[in-house]
């Protein structure tokens, strides 16, 4: 009887794309929704953190939650339906879906751990983070901004030949992650900085970083979805 009713539960959340055009709009929805939530979830917990405000990171993690559940069921019930339904005969164009929805659940798994020990560490009434690591974590809020609104403009033009761009900046992020560490074992040795904080805050550096890894990962993969999909069509 339980696995009848496992069976039913997976047949109702069961869903899948069913044409190339529901295909190629569904994945371009996605890449949009989560660049979008991404920076809405970063920009509350850098506010949350610098006002220490529960309200603002409860929507935050709210927020992370909701695309970390719908990209989990999406990983799980949709891909391989959609992959036996829809015949592109493009081995490489359905490899960048797969990795597309790959690519985007990893960054809800990041912004769900960032967001769940931010709430607790603000609702435990911790120390408040300083000035110096909030600008830390706002400049890299900053320049993720930027990665996102440049890739969303080349994808809006259909033209990826500035491509370098994002990645240039991408690896402005990840050279500030070590430099960001650095500065915080400074802070511990000069006592500036409590455990719980400086614990917190390499953690939300440590998920900055996968979120920085798996971005650049993401646009990558659309970009070679939508141009290699554009080339199955001409043939």
């Amino acid at each position: 009887r339980l696995h009848t009713r496992l069976k039913d539960r997976e047949e109702r959340q069961q869903q899948y794309l069913s044409t190339e055009a529901e295909l190629i709009t569904e994945t371009n929805k996605e890449l949009h929704r989560v660049m979008e939530k991404t920076l809405s979830v970063y920009k509350r917990t850098v506010e949350g953190l610098k006002n220490e405000d529960r309200k603002i990171m409860r929507k935050a993690q709210k927020e992370a939650n909701e695309l970390y559940e719908r990209l989990k069921d999406k990983r799980k019930y949709e891909v391989v339906p959609t992959l036996e339904n829809i015949q592109l005969n493009a081995l490489d164009v359905e490899q960048e879906y797969v990795q597309l929805v790959d690519y985007s659940y990893e960054i809800s798994k990041a912004l769900k751990a960032m967001t769940e020990a931010t709430y607790e560490y603000i609702d435990n009434n911790h120390t408040a983070f300083s000035k110096e690591q909030i600008d830390d974590l706002t400049n890299t809020y900053e320049t993720l901004s930027e990665v996102y609104t440049s890739y969303a403009a080349m994808e809006k033009a259909g033209d990826y030949s500035g491509f370098s761009t994002v990645t240039s900046l991408r690896e402005t992020i990840l050279d500030l992650i070590p430099k960001m560490t650095k500065r915080q074992i400074r802070r511990v040795k000069a006592g500036e900085s409590t455990t719980r904080s400086s614990i917190l805050f390499l953690d939300i550096v440590n998920e900055s970083k996968i979120i920085t890894l798996q971005s650049g990962n993401l646009m990558k993969s659309h970009r070679n979805f939508k141009v290699q999909y554009e080339q199955v069509k001409r043939v």
